[in-house]
């Protein structure tokens, strides 16, 4: 499956570990995983579970 990102920004835990504000994280981190994005191409595997999600963490 491909996605087409049109946006994508770093979760706010994320800053908090960067910022040494939250401990007991292993590091390092790669910070950035929350995206938007579109599927613009997939492969013949069937997708198993797919759905939007709404929130934050």
């Amino acid at each position: 499956m491909r996605i087409r990102v049109s946006a994508c920004s770093v979760c706010r835990t994320d800053l908090h570990v960067l910022d040494g504000e939250l401990t007991g994280r292993p590091l390092p981190i790669i910070p950035g995983h929350e995206i938007v994005g579109r599927i613009d191409a997939s492969t013949e595997m069937p997708v198993l579970a797919l759905e939007p999600l709404s929130g934050s963490d």
